[in-house]
């Protein structure tokens, strides 16, 4: 199977190199007799794929750190910043955050005071100048209180047996995406889709839909005002419709929309390119080996940070500063290429992206960055970030709606231009 495969060789090639350098580099002995302090590190991702980084670069740090011991506090995606909230807000929670969607996140808790200001540190590391450029995202009244530590791009995904087998090329234009979708609808002996898209009130729809407008070139917000209803804008909402309402299952949930994927219920779908090593694992056998990566078929790659990590002010100084020195380690090139090569997300540390040019099943992400790409959700969009929960229930509403078959794109957006005009949510206004 493609993925196991992949796993098998690059990360353990990177794991192997990781910790080469560490022997040649440090020249700090190991640690013996009992650990004398912990740092513990709060995350929604050790039990899984990525159990393999985490335990390399644990196991680095702590040789690097001789008498520190991490301990790693497990939560659940769904729950983490639930978590984090009630655990800051009683002054106790763990060293190191690993901060889930950090567009959504860090702002307000910069602004409770939950996390460290980073700003002097990372002037005097020089850490910021191997990274990528959106670390603004993790700004707040000028200071920052993070790292953005991986980003995810949107990919086409494709069932590549299902389009060769009904001679559909793979769309690299969004009329080609119709087209492919029309071609393929009824493919699976009659029962098959040709795209699929979830339909739920949640952030994963959110992204669903601004993945389109993003991607075809729409500027939501333009000159500081809201710009929903744009010809391009509206274009690219209508063609997310029309795939939704005629060529995709009806009234889909996101774990519905993963499903009918990975059975060979439909032929391609659009998501995150963290979601490929699941894809391929979930996948029944006959689907598993025909899951490929295609560069978005749009002028622009969508991109979105999915992951940061920050400091937690409820610990001690000391703490503090070994807490900076193990978020040092997870931005280094060694580390963002093991990471990147057991899950494949795109590394906030340039240099280390090249690893996902080197195996030919993500090699198609590495070609949809070096395209023009385009954030989501901006990081200057403060008034949505602030207010994401508000934004997503009336985004979600008229969105939702259309996708049921009610009105055309071009009334619909006249109606979201509106309801977010009366609800007084500025996008670039707390």
């Amino acid at each position: 199977m493609m993925g196991n495969a992949r796993r098998g060789t690059a990360a353990t090639l990177a794991a192997l190199a990781l910790l080469a350098t560490t022997a040649c580099s440090s020249s700090t002995p190991e640690a013996e007799g009992p650990q004398e302090r912990t740092l513990e590190i709060l995350t929604w991702t050790y039990e899984g794929v990525s159990q393999e980084w985490w335990e390399t670069i644990n196991a680095q740090f702590e040789k690097e750190h001789p008498g520190v011991k991490i301990v790693m506090e497990q939560s659940e995606s769904s729950a983490i910043i639930k978590d984090f909230v009630t655990q800051a807000t009683a002054g106790q929670t763990a060293a190191v955050v690993h901060i889930p969607a950090p567009l959504l996140t860090t702002l307000p808790w910069a602004e409770a005071g939950f996390l460290v200001p980073l700003t002097d540190w990372m002037e005097e590391t020089g850490i910021a100048d191997d990274l990528a450029a959106d670390q603004v995202a993790m700004n707040w009244e000028g200071e920052t209180y993070g790292l953005v530590f991986a980003y995810n791009a949107r990919m086409l995904y494709v069932n590549a047996g299902a389009l060769e087998d009904n001679g559909v090329a793979v769309p690299t234009t969004p009329e080609e995406l119709l087209a492919a979708a029309t071609a393929l609808d009824g493919w699976n002996g009659g029962d098959g889709y040709g795209f699929t898209t979830g339909d739920e009130d949640s952030l994963n729809f959110v992204n669903e839909t601004l993945t389109f407008v993003a991607g075809m070139g729409g500027e939501y917000v333009k000159d500081g005002e809201w710009n929903w209803t744009d010809p391009t804008v509206v274009e690219a909402i209508d063609l997310f419709a029309t795939l939704g309402r005629e060529h995709s299952p009806r009234g889909t949930s996101i774990n519905d929309k993963y499903m009918a994927f990975e059975t060979g219920n439909t032929a391609m779908m659009v998501d995150w390119t963290f979601r490929f090593e699941a894809a391929v694992r979930s996948a029944t056998p006959e689907v598993s080996d025909q899951i490929t990566l295609a560069v978005p078929p749009f002028p622009r790659t969508p991109i979105h940070i999915s992951q940061g990590f920050g400091v937690s002010s409820a610990v001690d100084e000391e703490t503090q500063e070994l807490a900076k020195d193990f978020l040092e380690l997870a931005l280094s090139e060694e580390s963002q290429r093991l990471y990147a090569s057991i899950e494949p997300v795109v590394p906030a540390n340039l240099a280390a992206r090249a690893v996902i040019g080197e195996e030919e099943a993500t090699r198609p992400i590495l070609e949809a960055l070096q395209r023009d790409t385009h954030m989501i959700v901006p990081a200057e969009y403060i008034g949505i970030r602030l207010n994401f929960a508000e934004f997503q229930s009336i985004l979600n509403g008229v969105i939702r709606q259309l996708l049921q078959g009610e009105g055309d794109a071009a009334s619909a957006m006249a109606d979201l231009q509106s309801r977010l005009e009366v609800s007084g949510l500025h996008p670039m206004e707390p």
